[in-house]
Order: C-alpha cells, then structure tokens, then sequence
C-alpha cells in the first residue's frame, strides 16, 4: 500500500474572515510490486523493523526482493503498509565510526563513543556480546545517552557500582535498583572534572584513578556513604610539580605486587611513581630519571612474587625493551664477565661504551653485595679492582635513589609551629637489609662495636639514631637520606626529635 494524491481538494471556509481554505486531498492506493523500488544492493548487511521484528538483510535480489535472516519474531505476516516499517543499518561501520570506549557489566558487552554518536552509550543483550539489537525485553540490548552542562562525549569506560562513565568534562554512573534492563536503567552525573582522552582509567582496591583533563593532576573516583553517591579527591596535591615540570602525564599502569605502585610517563620521558596503600595510610610520591626517553610502560601479572614491568626506552636512538627488577641495583643491568691479568681485573661490554661516565660495576655472592670500584674506563673496556674469585660482575647506569625530609610542623587549630625556630635533635631511621646509606652527604655507620672496620658489609635491619646539630628554619631545613652506590637500601621509617621555641 502507498500514499498517493488525487487530484482532488476539499474547501474549508473561515467563519470570521470568510477565507477559503483548499486541501489537497490524499487516499491510501494499492500499488503492484512492478511499481515500488523499495532496494537497492547497498542494503545487504542492513536491518528491516517491520511488524514488531527484525530482519537481517542477507541477499539482494531486486528493487522490490532481499532474502535474510529473522533475528526478532514477527507479531503478524501481513502486508505492512508505508512508512510501517524502517531499514536501519549498523551502528558501527566506518561512516558512523567505531567505539573507543569498552567494558563489561552484568554479562554485558558495553561500548561507548563513536564519532557519529560521541555520547552514546550501548550495553548488548545479558550474555550475548555480539547481539545490539534494542528492544524493551529486559534481557536484550538498549542504549544510553550521556548528557551534562559540560563536555559529555564519552571516553572512557569502567564499573564501580554501576558503569563508570568518563566524559570530557563529567564523570557518570550507569545504575539501576535491580538488574539493569531497558526500562529501569538511570544515568547520573556525580563529579565534573573531565579525563584525558588517551589514558585510560585503573581500578586500586575500590577506587578509579584516572588522569584529570590537563595531564597535571591524578585524582580518585570512589563510593561515599555520607554523599550516596561518587566523590573524586587528588591525589596529586602535594606533587603537583611533577606534571608540570615533567610536561604532562603520558601513560599509567598499576603494579600490584609488592608494593601497589602507579607508574606514570610522563612527555619529557621520565618517570613517577605513586605509592598508594590506604589501609597503612601511604601516598608516597616519587621521580624516577633511568638515563634515556621512556616511550611506553606496561605491567603484567605474575603467578608468584611481583608483578612484571616493561619500559620501552629510548637510549640515544637505540630502542630497548627494559624489566624492572627490585634485586638489581643498577639501571640497564647486565652480568658480565671478568677478565684476570697481570694488569689486574677488567671487563668489555658495549653498553660500557653508551653509559660513559656514568657506568659503575657490583658483586654479589650468597650473602654480601659490593660496590666495586672502576679505576678508569677506555671505550667499551672498564679496569676495576676485586678479588681473582670474582668471575662475573653486574654492570650498569648508576643512580642515586634519595629521600628528601619534609620540615616538621606540629599543627594545632588555630595555630601552627611553622614561624618558629626548631631544632631536630635526633634522627632516628629504620631500615630493611641496608648499607651504607648518607645523612646530607655523610656516611652513616653500620657497623656494630663487636665487629672489626674490615669484616665484609652486612645489610643492615633495625634502626639508628643519629644525632643532628643546628637550629632550624622551615625555610632552611634540609635532611636528606640517599644512596649513591650500588648497594641495597630500604628506609620503613624516619622519626624526628624535635625541639622548639617561639621566635
């Protein structure tokens, strides 16, 4: 059946003005299949929706025939009149474009923000992540469309008590009472801050970090019971100068074993760290400079032990691909070996030749570890002293891992010590299988009064209390604990005695 004009019009006459009115009149005309052309091959791949079902186009046949597949049951197998029926094609191809947002919810496949619909939303049918078909069945598929007053294309994806949604300028829930269904689903707008486009968001315990729009600040994203709803805090507060100096975030990733670590990239190919641990209370910053241009990073699980880090490191134009271990002690480490002459001990390594100055060499038996000293280097070749025992050594980029002391304040409302002049007494440190570590550039001693000044170096575990001298301001305060050797060394604490007077 089609709609056809007749040539024919109806008059209607206002009663006020005396205006006459003419309508074209229109009647329903039953047309032969000859004369409808209602295909055409473009719709293989398309969707009929006609009687309450659906039709999955398969075969082209002519301008008034297609063959496909019946995907949704139809209620009759009657005629459908014009304008009944629709032809809709996929959502997903490459004139609408593709999701770049994913995740699962409730058995559901859910994609989000292609660049024809940026703020959509679509969850698939409960246990069928292929199927996208929207009806109002409880089970089946449905759309969501994100809205806010501020940028609302969608992306990033995630769940935290419902579906997490990161826009451009707001962060959303997608939730319901019960199961979530096509007529019960509810979205919410809870904090407006926006996220970077092109890092994605990671789970810590219960709470979602993610990287705030301006690749400067790391903020959390967690449930409050007080609020009823998603609160977002910084974590980045007192290291803002991290993103700022280092030109913006780059890349995250979650290291979970041993210590939950983020990593994070930053544009000048540096490193930073975020230590975050809320049941003991720690969010520990720190930046990490390995000798090149860190491109990528990525953190794999492991069975056992720590989980694995990968850096992709740009070293002078060479591209490697580096693990992070804990045990080593330098970066770029390699085993290498020892040659014995009459000249003394020497080693040859091309990676002698890349760090330059900067190489340095450790030993390291069942029980002791040593920092050997380099007497001079000539291309590729070091000359280092040890013992005729020493087979092989660990060579490497060295660095200097430091902990700089925060200046005390003891703060009571409504006042505060920070004008005042302050003395540190004491420092009292704990360590964990440590040698050697530096007070502001001084050694601190180890070794115990029974044990002879040329006993091998043991690690050190317990806790040393070093006198300090000086009266302070919170402008001149500095207390800085290092390690500029190769050598293990693991603060678990560091406890000021101070004294104070008013000025």
């Amino acid at each position: 059946m089609n709609q056809v004009p007749k040539d024919e019009y109806a008059s209607t006459t206002d009663p006020d003005t005396g205006e006459v009115t003419y309508t074209e009149v229109v009647y329903w005309q039953k047309i032969s299949i000859e004369e409808a052309t209602a295909f055409n091959s473009s719709i293989v791949g398309k969707y009929i929706f006609v009687n309450s079902g659906v039709i999955r186009v398969d075969r082209f046949i002519s301008q008034t025939q297609v063959s496909g597949e019946i995907l949704v049951k139809l209620s009759a197998n009657v005629e459908a009149i014009a304008r009944s029926w629709t032809i809709k094609e996929p959502i997903f191809n490459e004139t609408f474009g593709y999701p770049r947002a994913i995740t699962y919810f409730q058995q559901r496949l859910v994609l989000a923000g292609s660049s024809k619909y940026p703020n959509y939303i679509w969850l698939s049918r409960t246990g069928d992540e292929s199927n996208f078909l929207t009806t109002t069945l409880d089970g089946d598929s449905f759309t969501v469309a994100a809205s806010s007053e501020q940028l609302s294309n969608v992306l990033h994806l995630s769940q935290s008590r419902g579906i997490v949604v990161f826009c451009g300028g707001s962060e959303l829930t997608i939730n319901a009472q019960d199961s979530l269904s096509p007529t019960n689903a509810n979205i919410l707008e809870h904090t407006a801050y926006g996220i970077v486009s092109t890092i994605k968001p990671i789970k810590v315990g219960s709470e979602l970090l993610f990287i705030q729009r301006g690749a400067e600040r790391i903020r959390t994203l967690v449930y409050d019971y007080a609020q009823d709803g998603l609160v977002s805090n910084e974590l980045s507060v007192l290291a803002s100068h991290l993103g700022e100096d280092g030109g913006g975030f780059k890349e995250m990733t979650y290291q979970q074993e041993p210590d939950s670590v983020i990593w994070i990239v930053m544009n000048n190919g540096k490193l930073a760290t975020l230590t975050l641990d809320r049941e003991q209370s720690v969010i520990a910053w720190a930046k990490h400079d390995i000798g090149g241009n860190v491109i990528s990073i990525a953190s794999l699980p492991s069975t056992t032990g720590a989980d694995k880090v990968y850096f992709l490191v740009n070293r002078d134009g060479l591209l490697q691909i580096e693990q992070l271990k804990e045990s080593l002690l330098l970066d770029t480490a390699i085993t290498t070996q020892v040659t014995h002459t009459e000249d003394g001990c020497t080693v040859k390594h091309s990676l002698i030749n890349i760090l330059g100055e900067n190489v340095a060499a450790y030993y390291k038996d069942a029980t002791h570890t040593y920092a050997i000293p380099i007497l001079h280097r000539e291309g590729d070749t070091i000359h280092i002293e040890c013992d005729d025992l020493v087979e092989e050594v660990i060579i490497g980029r060295k660095f200097t891992a430091k902990v700089s002391l925060l200046p005390p304040d003891l703060s009571q409302a409504p006042t505060t010590t920070n004008p005042a002049l302050f003395k540190v007494d004491h420092l009292n440190l704990y360590m964990y299988k440590s040698i050697n570590p530096k007070e502001n550039g001084e050694m601190i001693e180890l070794k115990e009064f029974d044990e002879e000044a040329l006993d091998k170096p043991k690690q050190f575990t317990g806790q040393k209390r070093i006198s300090l001298d000086g009266w302070n301001t919170y402008d001149n305060f500095k207390l800085e604990i290092s390690q500029d050797e190769p050598l293990p060394f693991h603060i678990t604490a560091a406890v000021l005695e101070v004294n104070m007077i008013d000025r």
